[in-house]
C-alpha cells in the first residue's frame, strides 16, 4: 500500500527511493558515530555538508568519493537525473563545505573540475564505479566532477588524513 501512495503522490518513485536511502544512510551513520555505513558496498563514502542555497540551513548528503592527496573527488550524478542534485547547486552558491570521512571532519572548498583535470578524474572515477557513464547517458548532461579540497593541510592534518583513510 505504501509504495502505491508514494507513486501516486510523487510520480517519481526512484527519486523518493534515493531520498529515503540518503536519510536512512545519514541516520545510521550518525547513530553509530560513523562506524557504520561509511561505505556503499566496497566503495568509500563521505558525508558532504553544504549550506542550502535558498534556506541557508546545513544539508548533509552521503556520496561516493575518490581520495586524491588532500582532496576528495565526487560526481554530481543524481542517479542519472536530468537535473543537478541540490548539494551541487548549494556548493555552487557557497563553495565552503564540510566533509566527514569515517569519523573525521574536514573543512573544504569545492570546485568543479574542467577539461584535462576532469578527464583524468573521470577516468579514475569510472574505474572505481562503472555506472557513472550510464548515469551520464541517462541524464543527457555532462556530470560535474567536484573536487573538495581541504582548507588547511598542515603536516598533522595530512598524517591524520592518511591514518583515517588506510585500507
Amino acid at each position: 500500500l505504501m509504495p502505491v501512495l508514494i507513486l501516486q503522490k510523487n510520480k517519481r518513485p526512484f527519486h523518493y527511493h534515493k531520498n529515503f536511502f540518503g536519510y536512512f544512510h545519514l541516520f545510521i551513520f550518525r547513530l553509530s558515530n560513523g562506524r557504520l555505513l561509511n561505505k556503499f558496498g566496497n566503495l568509500p563514502c563521505l558525508i558532504l555538508t553544504t549550506t542550502g542555497k535558498k534556506t541557508g540551513k546545513k544539508r548533509q548528503t552521503p556520496l561516493i568519493y575518490l581520495a586524491d592527496e588532500n582532496s576528495f573527488i565526487c560526481v554530481a550524478s543524481f542517479g542519472g537525473n536530468t537535473k543537478h542534485p541540490n548539494w551541487y547547486n548549494n556548493l555552487n552558491q557557497n563553495p565552503n563545505v564540510a566533509v566527514i570521512v569515517k569519523r573525521k571532519t574536514y573543512e573544504c572548498k569545492a570546485s568543479t573540475l574542467q577539461n584535462k583535470s576532469r578527464k583524468l578524474m573521470w577516468s579514475k572515477l569510472t574505474n572505481m564505479y562503472p555506472n557513472y557513464p550510464t548515469y551520464e547517458k541517462m541524464s543527457g548532461r555532462q556530470l560535474p566532477v567536484v573536487k573538495l579540497t581541504q582548507k588547511r593541510t598542515n603536516e598533522s592534518q595530512k598524517q591524520s588524513y592518511m591514518h583515517n583513510n588506510r585500507g
